[in-house]
């Protein structure tokens, strides 16, 4: 029997409730168990002073130590939507490599316990960076501190980035920062299947109203959940504000 999924998912602070989003589509299309890991609240050398764009940068080549180099990891970035069973991913041949990755390495699938990535330690990245010995995107590099011949290729259907094909489309990722409709409020051309997905985990109770406040983006979420459906907006906004009526008293 193959072992239930696990899923490691790389977020800031700040992407708390996109993260979640990205859980729940998850745990919400697998017919079994999954384990998710979230990052946005862990101890973790991505929160170091290190110059990348995102703070999660890091995560993908923490996870063999964080699962004390022992069975199988997905990493995820935290501004996606899951459109099908994560177990289809994580049970793939991987025919002895190391690692699977799409192009853009913000989807991959790890051998946790394989030699091709016994080296990988991201404090030292870290500090490489730090010293300017390496910039962004040579700490991306073409093979991921990996040999090639432990590097092996993901369906792009598990990275479809600001693209979507019904039907074939298994993750949707909202992959540029100035686009990402929850973070600068303009209209994307696939903002209500991101928005959907987080109206469902609200009505499941996965992700509580009465926090949404608390996200640094909610006024364009909320934007968002108005040009979706007025009348569910106006619910929500109810919702939220009473939460926030019974917490004062």
């Amino acid at each position: 029997m193959p072992d239930n999924p696990v899923v490691v998912i790389g977020g800031g602070e700040e992407d708390k409730v996109p993260a979640l989003v990205t859980e729940f589509s998850i745990k919400s299309r697998s017919p079994g168990d999954v384990e998710v890991v979230q990052t946005y609240d862990k101890d973790r050398p991505m929160f170091e002073s290190h110059r990348n764009p995102t703070l999660f940068s890091l995560v993908r080549w923490w996870i063999p130590q964080l699962r004390s180099f022992k069975g199988r990891a997905i990493y995820l970035d935290s501004d996606m939507v899951i459109l099908d069973d994560i177990g289809k991913l994580f049970n793939l041949p991987m025919n002895g490599r190391a690692v699977l990755r799409t192009p853009d390495p913000s989807v991959m699938l790890i051998d946790c316990a394989h030699e091709g990535v016994a080296h990988w330690d991201a404090w030292k990245i870290r500090d490489a960076v730090d010293r300017r010995e390496m910039g962004y995107h040579d700490m991306w590099g073409s093979t991921n501190y990996t040999a090639l011949e432990h590097l092996g290729a993901l369906d792009d259907i598990w990275n479809h980035r600001d693209t979507y094909a019904a039907g074939e489309t298994k993750n949707l990722h909202y992959t540029q920062l100035n686009r990402q409709p929850w973070r600068v409020g303009n209209e994307h051309p696939h903002e209500k299947i991101w928005t959907k997905e987080l109206l469902d985990a609200v009505d499941y109770g996965f992700i509580k109203a009465a926090e949404l406040p608390e996200s640094p983006f909610y006024d364009n979420i909320m934007l968002m959940v108005e040009r979706y459906d007025h009348r569910r907006f106006e619910s929500l906004k109810a919702e939220i504000e009473d939460a926030a009526k019974s917490a004062t008293t």
